[in-house]
């Protein structure tokens, strides 16, 4: 993600650094895809709201939502070079 941060940054472009942000929400949105087709019924994958056998009932709604949009963020890298990004629009930290 850092590099893909890096490349949208350097680009000067307002139209290439919107096809690259297109190309990555596609990527993005296939890797989620494949991550969710990937769980298998009997594992012992869960969250909060869904085991594994609930999430395959419900697979086919989830995979029809899913829509991936990049936002501006703010993102930081302490000096232990774990990159922390700041989402404003939901006010949540994920770190990578």
């Amino acid at each position: 993600m850092q590099k893909n941060s890096d490349i949208i940054n350097k680009c000067v472009n307002i139209k290439e650094k919107e096809e690259f942000k297109k190309h990555l929400e596609e990527m993005i949105q296939q890797n989620f895809i494949n991550y969710i087709n990937s769980i298998d019924e009997n594992s012992k994958w869960a969250t909060k709201r869904y085991t594994a056998k609930k999430l395959q009932m419900h697979k086919e709604d989830i995979l029809r939502r899913i829509t991936v949009k990049l936002k501006n963020l703010i993102w930081d890298k302490p000096k232990n070079n774990e990159v922390v990004y700041y989402f404003d629009y939901l006010r949540e930290y994920i770190t990578l």
